[in-house]
């Protein structure tokens, strides 16, 4: 089955996406120490990142440029932000 790291601060959400894919069958990688999200990387080597865009020490974007620069892994931003201006589609024209 696939493997997932999931790179998310936020311990409840964490939680349930983490048992969600759990339940589906997926090996989900969570264990991560936030400052060194790129080292948990070369050691879990996943399919695929689900990735928070808030973060305590460097934020989603931060970390997914770092791992395009080795990898070119899919990579699914995650948030809670609920803003607006947070979004992506009102930049589109």
């Amino acid at each position: 089955m696939a493997k997932i790291m999931l790179v998310e601060d936020d311990e409840k959400l964490r939680n349930n996406i983490y048992s969600f894919l759990k339940c589906k069958g997926y090996d989900v990688y969570d264990d991560m120490d936030f400052k060194d999200v790129i080292a948990y990387f070369d050691k879990v080597n996943p399919d695929i990142v689900l990735l928070d865009v808030n973060l305590p020490y460097d934020d989603g974007f931060y970390i997914c440029s770092a791992l395009r620069r080795k990898s070119h892994v899919p990579v699914i931003f995650i948030s809670a932000r609920s803003r607006d201006i947070d979004s992506f589609c009102s930049l589109l024209p």
